[in-house]
């Protein structure tokens, strides 16, 4: 957290900035041609009816998750 108190006082001017705005075209680009290898990212793994424990466990960041798949093999999608 900020003090924004002593950053008053001090006069101090803040500057915010966001550093990822032009990652995302790479990022698809080295994901697309393999260079990334994006799997071991998925920590867990859930079946369609499984959903809500899937967002459970990613909300209370349970388990040590990284990031939590719906796999839909073999299911009918509308």
């Amino acid at each position: 957290p900020l003090n924004f108190t002593f950053g008053r006082r001090k006069e101090l001017v803040v500057k915010w900035c966001r550093r990822f705005v032009h990652n995302f075209p790479r990022a698809i680009a080295l994901a697309a041609d393999g260079s990334v290898e994006l799997e071991p990212l998925v920590t867990h793994h859930f079946s369609l009816e499984k959903t809500g424990e899937a967002l459970e466990l990613v909300a209370n960041y349970a388990d040590c998750v990284v990031k939590a798949a719906i796999d839909l093999q073999g299911q009918e999608v509308s």
